[in-house]
């Protein structure tokens, strides 16, 4: 029996409520890293501002 090729083998699954609030936690999690990273940053290079 020949086997149906598709352009993408897997099929993409709608996201259930736990995928979602995944991606917003990983989200949120990623903006405040890279504000703190900068701010760190920020406190190396100027610290006389702080």
């Amino acid at each position: 029996m020949a086997r149906k090729i598709t352009q993408y083998p897997y099929s993409h699954t709608p996201m259930c409520e736990d995928e979602v609030s995944m991606t917003v936690e990983n989200t949120v999690g990623l903006v405040v890293v890279v504000a703190l990273l900068a701010y760190l940053i920020f406190a190396l290079i100027k610290p006389e501002k702080f």
